[in-house]
């Protein structure tokens, strides 16, 4: 039987021949699901499919199987402020494009099993050798993209040596500048596992222009593995890069977990920055074989590098309150 379908909650309606109260019915239905569900709500479930849910032909959908499909909805509205896509449980194996400000938001905070699988929303990439995630600011415009609540890996898994793109996130940059960009990460977790031998990525997140970049209550594990030992991994944690010296770009941690494992060539880092960066670190925790944890900083900046005896001293494996750099 075919049914018609309020768009935004995709509630039954009563047919038009219903003689039982129909138009009150249908206007009740319209009402709960526009106090429920604001035009700026889109969803996201695996079982969102328009066959399980025959509405191919809504006219406002909002419910999607994928976050591709959501995110490119979304940007197209016109509602470009404040747009929020509400994540389902469940293995997403999608590389995610952005160019507009959005939030992605998990209805579930993300937990860790000790193996490291993923349970909640867990964003996974496309299986190919590029980020899980790439924003394309459009020239002199402002975006703002936040992820919340979500665990990410990039699953691929085939043996090529150094790859010299990012392994989670690439932020473009702009050739005009509008506006800051802003980019935030609230309670997500990423388990940047690399496979075979002798992989190295060599960033986990590179920023590029003017953004600044916010973490906070989050956690990020790198690490490598080859044949059943491990070698390679990701060389930078944090590539953040101004790109002119007088944009002031901003890389900032609050209350995060860093465990770097890295045994590839060359010298790994935490947070690589240069061209006008600044940032702070206040109340995280590190775990990493690294050897730098800021490099790059200059000028004025509190802190220009830090080998591993300086860093040892600062508390490596334990805690970093109220470092700016």
């Amino acid at each position: 039987m075919s049914h018609a379908y309020e768009d935004i909650l995709h509630l039954v309606l009563p047919s038009d021949d219903d003689e039982s109260h129909g138009p009150e019915m249908r206007q009740n239905l319209t009402t709960l699901a526009m106090v429920s569900a604001p035009d700026n709500l889109f969803f996201v479930s695996p079982g969102f499919t328009d066959a399980n849910l025959d509405h191919a032909s809504a006219t406002d959908q909002r419910h999607y199987s994928t976050i591709q499909a959501a995110i490119t909805a979304a940007q197209s509205t016109g509602v470009t402020s404040r747009n929020v896509i509400v994540i389902e449980d469940g293995d997403y194996l999608e590389r995610l494009s952005f160019t507009d400000t959005i939030t992605l938001r998990s209805r579930n905070k993300p937990t860790r099993e000790g193996m490291g699988a993923g349970l909640g929303v867990n964003i996974r990439g496309d299986g190919t050798q590029n980020p899980v995630l790439t924003i394309t600011p459009t020239n002199g415009s402002q975006v703002a993209v936040n992820f919340q609540g979500i665990c990410f890996d990039n699953q691929y898994d085939t043996t090529a040596g150094t790859i010299t793109s990012a392994y989670l996130l690439e932020i473009a940059d702009q050739s005009t500048y509008g506006t800051t960009n802003y980019v935030t990460m609230n309670d997500c977790q990423v388990r940047a596992q690399t496979w075979g031998s002798g992989n190295v990525w060599d960033y986990l997140v590179r920023s590029t222009g003017q953004v600044r970049f916010y973490a906070t209550n989050s956690a990020f594990f790198t690490g490598g593995h080859g044949g059943g030992d491990l070698d390679g991994g990701i060389k930078t944690m944090f590539r953040i890069l101004g790109n002119n010296p007088s944009i002031q770009s901003v890389a900032g941690f609050q209350s995060c977990q860093f465990h770097e494992d890295y045994n590839g060539a060359g010298v790994p880092a935490v947070i690589s920055i240069d061209e006008g960066v600044t940032g702070f670190v206040a109340d995280c925790d590190f775990w990493t074989n690294g050897l730098k944890l800021v490099t790059g900083a200059t000028g004025t900046n509190f802190l220009n590098g830090m080998d591993a005896e300086n860093f040892a001293a600062y508390g490596n494996r334990e805690g970093i309150n109220n470092l700016r750099f």
